[in-house]
């Protein structure tokens, strides 16, 4: 079966749905937050979602699809140090309502497709107006800090019956600040990578380039497809459109296969027969020719003409 990883698990919405899928073999949950992944797993229980199908990796989804995955299969820590990359502090590994939750030590040996929903920016998003959102310019994923340390204390087993929230669809990765702030107070340490080059990241990590992108529903679409293109795709890619009581809520992109195919299933457009318009300059040419109308001239009857009853004489 596929081996698909969640890039912004949160509280495992996507995954949970995911692993009810029977044509998937694996999800791979990334988070940064262990306390949200703690919540995925045991939403997942509630759902009665297989141990063994939900894998939840505390690390920054950016370390995870630039460094981790190369063409599909996974690349080690040991080789990592060998060509220099900084690798983030060991965490300890857990089980939480049956699930197991660690770090990048827990990956499979390979992945399949990936699934990004990432944060995009705040609450503020919609104020940019239709198609307004641009991948470039409004969408900033935080990647680890060189100094940040993380803790390496045991954390004790969660009870799966404590502590699940109705946040079960909470806000995925960490705050982000307001678009509409004019660039919030960050680290000097802090460094970003936008939503282009989000695409880049998880197209390389999968041998079959399948990447499915939940976005804004005001994406600027030629921001989108310049992402693709950057990504190194070609041909087209599906663009699916949710709607909620009538309104569109997300947009969600499809890339990696040919999806020509829908077009073709598409009734084909009804043919119909124009109205043939004479050209101007006929018309006008008519309208010239023509004789030009007097108005009658009232004359008395005649002899031998027989008056019409009831008019003046």
């Amino acid at each position: 079966g596929l081996v698909l990883m969640d890039a912004f698990c949160g509280c495992g919405g996507n995954a949970i749905a995911f692993g009810k899928q029977p044509g998937i073999a694996k999800v791979i949950c990334v988070d940064l937050d262990r306390s949200k992944l703690r919540k995925a797993a045991q939403n997942a229980c509630l759902y009665d979602i297989p141990r063994d199908k939900l894998i939840f990796v505390e690390c920054n989804t950016l370390f995870v699809m630039q460094h981790c995955y190369k063409n599909g299969d996974v690349v080690r820590v040991e080789q990592l140090k060998e060509h220099g990359v900084d690798i983030p502090k060991a965490v300890p590994t857990e089980q939480c309502a049956g699930f197991y939750i660690g770090g990048p030590d827990l990956l499979p040996s390979r992945i399949d497709a990936v699934f990004m929903d990432p944060p995009w920016g705040g609450v503020d998003y919609n104020a940019l107006g239709k198609n307004g959102y641009c991948l470039e310019k409004h969408m900033k994923i935080k990647a680890l800090r060189q100094s940040q340390v993380i803790s390496s204390t045991p954390v004790p087993v969660a009870d799966p019956n404590e502590g699940v929230g109705d946040d079960f669809f909470d806000s995925f990765g960490p705050p982000t600040p307001s678009l509409s702030a004019g660039g919030a107070h960050h680290h000097p340490e802090d460094t970003f990578r936008n939503g282009v080059e989000l695409v880049r990241m998880a197209a390389h990590a999968t041998a079959s380039r399948l990447v499915v992108y939940d976005l804004p529903r005001n994406t600027n679409k030629a921001s989108l497809g310049q992402a693709a293109y950057k990504a190194g795709y070609r041909g087209n890619m599906k663009l699916e459109e949710h709607y909620l009581n009538g309104r569109l809520k997300t947009v969600t992109a499809y890339m990696g296969a040919d999806y020509s195919s829908i077009l073709q299933k598409l009734p084909p457009p009804k043919e119909t027969t124009p109205k043939k318009e004479k050209p101007e300059k006929e018309e006008q040419a008519k309208e010239k020719d023509a004789p030009t109308p007097h108005p009658q001239e009232e004359t008395a009857p005649g002899e031998g003409e027989t008056p019409t009853p009831g008019a003046a004489t």
